[in-house]
């Protein structure tokens, strides 16, 4: 799980408009991406040219934070206001393992 696969109609309507000029994410923009608490973490943003797919490359912040593959992450775009870097924001929460859940029959 070193890159993370955005949808393309999720970029293409959250993250495409907030583009300059100058950015193309088939050589790969370096956004500044926050966690929860704040935290910076360098990624890079990239469209792969043959299948056009959106990956974020985030194997330090997996590590950094004990991602696992069924984790849930919601991605944030936006401009910062200071420094106009293309920046994200990641939080994640890990949904409970139901095989283990105990369900009661109600009479």
């Amino acid at each position: 799980m070193f890159s993370l696969e955005v949808k393309n109609c999720d970029i293409e309507e959250h993250v495409f408009p907030l583009l300059n000029g100058n950015e193309d994410p088939t050589q790969g923009i370096w956004v500044t991406t926050n966690d929860i608490a704040a935290n910076e973490h360098n990624m890079l943003f990239k469209t792969t040219k043959i299948r056009k797919n959106h990956k974020l490359y985030w194997r330090y912040f997996v590590r950094h934070h004990g991602l696992k593959y069924e984790d849930v992450v919601t991605l944030w775009a936006f401009r910062n206001a200071q420094t106009e870097k293309l920046c994200f924001v990641i939080t994640s929460r890990r949904l409970p393992d139901c095989r283990h859940c105990s369900r009661t029959r109600q009479s």
